[in-house]
């Protein structure tokens, strides 16, 4: 999947406030029978002015620089990349289930020369169920600093651009 989007918010057509953004999310996913293993990259940068409030990007939770509480990181600019593992332990039925690991490196900085620079580490475990409701993720994610948390996620975690907004 790769996915590109360019905000152009300008007065003359009515916006509160002059910005210019693009958004680019890639990943790739492979399997070899009961086994996967997954890579991906967001990249979202503010190119011009200043974006307000409401058109930052947020980041935080699983698969989203997951050691971090859902949108806790916010600011004028966003990138990471990650890589992921899991295993179908359960075969196919009304709950397939699976175990899987991620490791991530980001940032979200208003400078988008600091996002690499002063990147951070996280990475999850987690055990996943392809439910009639949508994937079921619950798990415990790490970051730098000692961060912990747990989580339970029900909803696709790739390929919306839920971090933009």
């Amino acid at each position: 999947l790769v996915q590109i989007r360019y905000t152009n918010s300008n007065d003359s057509l009515g916006a509160d406030e002059e910005f210019e953004q693009v958004q680019l999310n890639a990943i790739t996913a492979r399997t070899f029978g009961r086994h996967s293993v997954l890579g991906g990259a967001r990249y979202y940068e503010t190119l011009a002015g200043g974006a307000p409030l409401y058109a930052q990007f947020r980041a935080g939770g699983f698969a989203k620089l997951s050691g971090y509480q859902p949108n806790e990181l916010v600011g004028s600019n966003f990138a990471m990349v990650m890589g992921g593992y899991r295993y179908q332990f359960a075969g196919s039925g009304l709950l397939p289930a699976y175990l899987g690991m991620t490791v991530e490196y980001g940032q979200v900085a208003d400078d988008s020369d600091d996002l690499f620079d002063s990147g951070l580490f996280n990475g999850s475990i987690y055990m996943g169920y392809r439910s009639p409701i949508g994937p079921l993720y619950m798990g415990a994610a790490a970051g730098e600093a000692g961060r912990q948390r747990y989580f339970l996620t029900i909803g696709n975690i790739f390929g919306n651009s839920s971090v933009g907004r």
